[in-house]
Order: C-alpha cells, then sequence, then structure tokens
C-alpha cells in the first residue's frame, strides 16, 4: 500500500514542479491569491475559491502530457494521501498518519525540512502556503510553520474541541477552518484565525451543515 501511495504522490510531484519556473502575470484578487513572480499552487485547488484551476499553467497541456517521465520520488515516514502545495520552487506535503509536515526541493527532491505540530500532531492535511508561512490543519488544532526554515510559529487548539477538517482556506491574512465534533457530522463550526498570531477572529457555530471546506471570495466565506 505504501509503494503504491509512493507512486502517486511522485507523479503530482512531477507535474507540480513542471509550472514552478514559469513567469506569470498579477494575482487574481477575487479569490485573494497572494502569489510570487512565478507560477504557483499555494493551497488545497489551487486559490481560497477552490476553483481547482490555475489559468497560468502554459507548459504542459493535453497534447504532452501523456509523455510524463517520473523525475523524482521523495519517501515520507508515512503515508502522503494529502495534495501537496507548490510554491517558490518548492513542494510542501504531509504525512497523513505520523503528522509530518514536509519542505522538498522542486527540481531536485531533496528535502528542505520536516516538522510536526506539537500539541496534536497526527492526521495532518494539505498545506497552505502564504506570506512565508505553512498552514496545515492537524488532529485537534491549527498549526503555522515558517516555510524557510520549518519552525514551528504557532499551533491554536480547535476553539470548540472538535476535528478540523483536512483543508484550510487562506486569504487576505486570515486562516478559514471548518470543523465537526466527532460522532456528530450534522454539527459544524466555522473559525477565523488571524495568520500572524494564530489569534481567533470569530467562531460560528451551526447545525446540520455539510462537512465542507470553507471558500472565500468578494468579501464572503461560502459553507456547503
Amino acid at each position: 500500500m505504501k509503494l503504491t501511495t509512493a507512486c502517486c504522490f511522485t507523479i503530482l510531484l512531477m507535474i507540480c514542479s513542471a509550472a514552478a519556473q514559469q513567469t506569470m502575470p498579477q494575482s487574481d484578487a477575487t479569490c485573494g491569491v497572494a502569489h510570487s513572480a512565478t507560477v504557483t499552487w499555494s493551497q488545497f485547488h489551487f486559490d481560497a475559491c477552490h476553483s481547482g484551476y490555475n489559468p497560468y499553467e502554459t507548459i504542459l497541456s493535453r497534447a504532452n502530457v501523456v509523455n510524463l517521465m517520473v523525475d523524482w520520488t521523495f519517501e515520507s515516514s508515512d503515508d502522503a494521501f494529502t495534495s501537496p502545495a507548490v510554491v517558490g520552487g518548492v513542494v510542501y506535503f504531509a504525512g497523513s498518519g505520523d503528522g509530518y509536515v514536509y519542505a522538498v526541493d522542486a527540481s531536485t527532491g531533496n528535502e528542505r525540512w520536516q516538522n510536526k505540530c506539537e500539541i496534536y500532531h497526527f492526521s495532518v492535511g494539505p498545506p497552505a502556503v502564504a506570506n512565508g508561512r505553512v498552514f496545515v490543519a492537524c488532529e485537534n488544532s491549527i498549526g503555522a510553520f515558517s516555510a524557510a526554515t520549518g519552525d514551528l510559529l504557532w499551533e491554536v487548539a480547535d476553539p470548540f474541541r472538535d476535528i478540523p477538517l483536512p483543508e484550510v482556506t487562506v486569504s487576505g491574512g486570515v486562516v478559514y477552518v471548518a470543523s465537526y465534533h466527532m460522532g456528530n457530522f450534522s454539527a459544524q463550526h466555522l473559525y477565523a484565525l488571524d495568520a500572524s498570531t494564530g489569534a481567533v477572529l470569530w467562531t460560528i457555530g451551526g447545525e446540520q451543515w455539510g462537512i465542507t471546506t470553507p471558500a472565500v471570495a468578494n468579501g464572503l466565506v461560502y459553507m456547503g
């Protein structure tokens, strides 16, 4: 099982790294995407709107995607079932069981750093990268790491003492998180954290909500 997972993740790394060095136009302000000077895939489904589409990709197409070959592989200490993020020539991803977050050079596959949350360090979701920080949902908390060094900058326990959904959304200096109560999947919560400090900005409790990842666009936060 682990070998199969590693193979699948290798293909994703290769595809993403092909776009890591392209020049791109201005960022899409509608979704609050904070791109650098190169093409990035900074969070789950590309942007805060979760469009799943990278409009700046110009190398890969239907004509040549069949010719992709493995460029390099990297083996984590546990299975990696989550989506990677690619920013500034670095691939960020998380181990699904042991809670480690990894930074790997997109060109060589060499490890830059690895670290994990301290309070709750299992079941880490896909990273979201913004303003030099890597945000992840751990088992019962949200952690922020330095994108350059991997240092844990802050970690905040879920304010409802529930389980955050794996995918966090980052937009405009705010981290949006949905969580649910184990055993009662119809009771979902939504909260916002200051991306710099981890301070809780606001919280909302809901009943009969679907378990969905928040999407942010035009000053509004959308939930299923």
